[in-house]
């Protein structure tokens, strides 16, 4: 347990002004506007086989423009499949179909969606998300923010590891966690019927976004009466977004295992989810004499009219970074982050002697604060989810750790410590 010495030095009133208990949003800037006229400008078409072993002949641009799999206007963008042609399943690679490759990669940041219809149906299987170097994977990392297949109606989200090290609490979200060991897939389903499919459309669309900073990866979903402002004005404030639908937070070093993701749009069908899972939703038929894996190909093979609905229909698409002011990204990167457990919501320094965080002392000489919204002193040093020093002239030390909670989920517990006295550190 890490000891800390408390100085006295001449005292300091501990002044609590309103701001203070106001949360800080990350002051994030949009580094990337995936705006309709230039969408396809910002990707790569990938055409090699599909890595989930997929029944999909993914095409370059010129084939899918010529072909009508993609388009664009002024305000919204189309990403579609073939959806007039039959395919035979033993000889042919598979239906015509996009994947898209975003050309940045990006270490952090938020990215919001805005569209009005996903791709579903049975057979199908759509994603957005984001993945390191596919060569390698999963060494950097994958998030998936919309995904599903066939006829599901919850979004699933997850994300994957290299190797264990990296576990979710799953607490801190509205969604049903199902999977905790990231090495695996930790794994998120959506309780919103309207998160992802046919719902979706029926709503007609709304907001997803996700972001991802050295302490969490969190996934929101938000129909288009509940969009937040901070939004729709183009200035993103993820403390107005309210409870995740996903938040993937516990034992996990977010920097170790994610890293320089490219963002990835791409409808495949069958294959080893879509496929497996094909005889899950009773809609979808099995053909005589044989499996589920081998049925959807059937299926997708010779039946275009039933991909009707398999298409992406986007408004937009941005990405926001951080200026390092005052996210829980900045925060982490600037100090160290070894977690220590801190007994109560109430901490008491003393003006002399050794005191280990965790313990107390009658004399009061600090004041901590219990509350769901991040806590910055008066020179705006940051905090988010964390546990801050701060001496009285409002410097921020450079020898104390910034930690989040061990087991404790943001929304439940954060707090920051104001010293009347120099903290040292030994």
């Amino acid at each position: 347990m890490p000891q800390y010495r408390f100085s006295p030095v001449r005292a300091a009133p501990l002044i609590l002004l309103a701001t203070l208990l106001s949360r800080v949003s990350a002051d994030y800037v949009l580094v990337d506007d995936y705006e309709p006229s230039n969408f396809f400008d910002k990707f790569d078409f990938f055409t090699a086989n599909d890595p989930t072993q997929g029944y999909v002949d993914y095409v370059n641009q010129t084939s899918a423009q010529e072909d009508g799999l993609i388009g664009n206007t002024s305000d919204r963008v189309y990403i579609g499949v073939d959806t007039k042609n039959t395919y035979n399943v033993y000889s042919d690679r598979g239906r015509p179909s996009v994947r898209l490759q975003s050309t940045q990669s990006y270490t952090h940041g938020l990215f919001i969606l805005d569209l009005n219809h996903m791709p579903y149906g049975c057979g199908t299987w759509p994603a957005w998300w984001t993945v390191g170097d596919i060569n390698t994977w999963p060494a950097d990392g994958e998030i998936d923010i919309i995904e599903g297949v066939n006829a599901n109606q919850n979004n699933t989200n997850k994300i994957y590891t290299a190797n264990k090290g990296c576990s979710i609490t799953g607490r801190g979200q509205s969604a049903i966690a199902d999977a905790f060991d990231c090495s695996q897939g930790c794994g998120s389903q959506s309780t919103n019927p309207y998160s992802y499919g046919a719902g979706f459309g029926m709503i007609s669309g709304g907001v997803y976004a996700m972001e991802w900073t050295s302490d969490y990866i969190r996934v929101w979903f938000f129909d288009r009466s509940n969009i937040p402002r901070s939004i729709s004005a183009g200035q993103p404030d993820s403390s107005d977004f309210g409870m995740p639908m996903s938040n993937f937070q516990g034992a996990c070093d977010i920097d170790r295992y994610f890293r320089n993701h490219k963002i990835v749009f791409d409808i495949t069908f069958c294959g080893t989810w879509a496929g497996q899972a094909f005889n899950a939703s009773p809609s979808c038929p099995l053909t005589p004499g044989h499996d589920a894996w081998d049925s959807c190909k059937f299926y997708v093979a010779g039946n275009p009219s039933a991909f009707q609905n398999a298409y992406w229909d986007i408004n937009w698409m941005r990405v926001y970074q951080n200026t390092g002011g005052s996210s829980s990204a900045a925060a982490s990167s600037s100090y160290p982050s070894t977690p220590i457990s801190v007994a109560g919501s109430s901490f008491f320094g003393s003006s002399s002697g050794d005191l280990a965080l965790g313990q107390s002392s009658p004399t009061t000489s600090a004041l901590f604060f219990q509350t769901s919204a991040s806590f910055f002193a008066s020179s705006l040093a940051a905090t988010s989810s964390s546990f801050v020093v701060v001496h009285s002239s409002f410097a921020v030390p450079s020898s104390f750790s910034v930690v989040q909670t061990p087991g404790k989920p943001y929304n439940s517990f954060t707090a920051v410590a104001l010293f009347s006295d120099t903290l040292q550190a030994r």
